[in-house]
């Protein structure tokens, strides 16, 4: 039977021995939510779309991580467990692309605009508290088993991470080259790869987690 604050999966004798132990994924929602927050309010003060679109990606991991507590709370067994996650992904996912692809379509715009105006240094400094907040949920998430849901998870934190050392380096390029249209490059190919990874596990869950 399936113990409260457990994965149905979890076959574990005490929450010190559990994989799955849900502390850590509301520790892990608590940083990507923090993390999210923290780089739309750097958006909007350095101009800064690139930092936008990665924090619709951290958002993403948020809802992950609520969607893991949630199932954890209540599926009565592995395959209810399975079958929640695969409902609340897809409509979550769905929500991503219509995101993303506004952040596709601004990402054209600013680039064809006569005048664009990115903060280098503010863009940076927002990108690196990022890292840091994806670095934090690392060390967080490798404290438990190496099991199926903490390798998704794991997975989704490193394309974070990923995405911020990007940021990272196009805020370097429009501090010192003063070459701000790079911001909109980057949001276009982060929402083109971001809509790509997140229809392909939408559609294929299982390939897509194991792959």
């Amino acid at each position: 039977m399936r113990r409260k604050g457990h994965f149905a999966s979890c076959t574990a004798a005490s929450p010190r021995e559990c994989s799955c132990e849900l502390r850590r994924y509301k520790i892990g929602l608590f940083i990507t939510l923090g993390v999210c927050i923290f780089q739309i309010l750097g958006s909007v003060l350095s101009g800064s779309l690139a930092l936008l679109t990665d924090s619709a990606h951290v958002f993403s991991d948020t809802v992950g991580y609520g969607i893991s507590i949630f199932v954890a709370h209540k599926a009565k067994d592995h395959a209810e467990e399975d079958a929640f996650r695969l409902r609340y992904m897809r409509a979550s996912g769905g929500l991503l692309i219509l995101v993303l692809l506004f952040s596709l379509s601004e990402s054209v715009y600013r680039l064809r605009a006569e005048t664009v105006v990115v903060d280098g240094p503010l863009l940076t400094a927002f990108a690196v508290v990022g890292g840091l907040g994806n670095l934090l949920q690392i060390k967080v998430m490798e404290g438990g088993e190496y099991n199926h849901t903490s390798r998704v998870q794991m997975l989704h934190i490193l394309t974070d991470l990923l995405g911020s050392v990007l940021v990272i380096i196009t805020g370097i390029i429009v501090w010192y080259s003063g070459l701000v249209r790079a911001d909109s490059v980057l949001s276009a190919i982060l929402s083109l790869v971001l809509i790509w990874l997140t229809a392909r596990m939408m559609l294929t869950p299982e390939d897509a987690h194991h792959h």
